[in-house]
């Protein structure tokens, strides 16, 4: 394979390298024309030069073939501190990409990692937030969020801005309920994530949140104000009901729990 060298763009690293090379090749030939046209006019012996073999290296790929190729699971094995920053430079490089199903591409497939490190988390929930497709967004933090337990864990905050920014309520919603059914969420991963589900206008899909908050987690101290605030601010009483039914909460109009 090619050795590739780092470069804020390897595409112009290489157009100029094989530029400098030909150019060279070009001028040798030409000098070494010129010396033996003038020396046979003078009857000096010729003396022709070894040719000059310009060998041209195959086109670095793309940055979306790059990224796949530096991801495939075949690749040689590197340090962990190794792995970490060249992840987070192929996040960076996805800003490049011209191409949202390219980026998106190349995000899912570092998603699909196993143990990502937290900061790579945060940089696919970061990089997520760029992408202008809803759908693809959705599917790129889906990833995240169903593999990484850093995702709801020390990762959530990037994470949940990313779901947070996204202007589809369906989606928001299905996301979100990914999160809150996660193993082992923690009391403060809960609480972030029912007050981004409480911003979530829609009665059915603040409704959904919450209710498949209630059945996979305890609503405890700070988790179960947010929940009720969450839950009364409902405008549909059906979905209200179902809501506080859900954590055995009921509230009249002029009554408390």
């Amino acid at each position: 394979m090619p050795a590739l060298h780092q470069s804020s763009n390897p595409l112009l690293t290489y157009a100029g390298a094989v530029g400098i090379a030909l150019c060279g090749s070009w001028g040798l030939t030409v000098a070494n024309a010129r010396w033996s046209s003038s020396a046979a006019g003078a009857g000096a012996p010729t003396v022709r030069a070894a040719a000059v073999i310009v060998e041209a290296q195959e086109p670095p790929p793309s940055p979306d073939s790059l990224a796949r190729l530096l991801i495939d699971p075949n690749r040689p094995a590197r340090g962990p501190r190794g792995e970490t920053a060249m992840l987070l430079g192929v996040i960076a490089a996805t800003e490049q990409l011209w191409s949202s199903s390219e980026r998106v591409s190349v995000l899912t497939g570092i998603a699909d990692m196993p143990q990502l490190d937290t900061s790579i988390v945060a940089a696919l929930g970061r990089a997520a937030m760029h992408i202008p497709s809803a759908s693809a967004r959705a599917d790129v933090l889906r990833a995240v969020v169903s593999r990484h337990p850093h995702a709801v864990g020390a990762s959530r905050a990037s994470v949940l801005r990313a779901i947070g920014s996204m202007t589809s309520m369906s989606e928001r919603a299905s996301l979100l309920r990914l999160f809150v059914t996660r193993p082992r969420l923690t009391q403060p991963a809960l609480v972030d994530a029912l007050a981004h589900a409480s911003r979530l206008s829609a009665n059915g899909a603040r409704s959904s949140v919450l209710l498949a908050a209630a059945r996979a987690n305890r609503m405890e101290g700070r988790a179960r104000a947010i929940y009720i605030d969450a839950a009364m601010a409902i405008r549909s009483r059906e979905h209200r009901a179902r809501a506080l039914s859900a954590i055995g909460a009921r509230r009249n109009s002029d009554e408390g729990i």
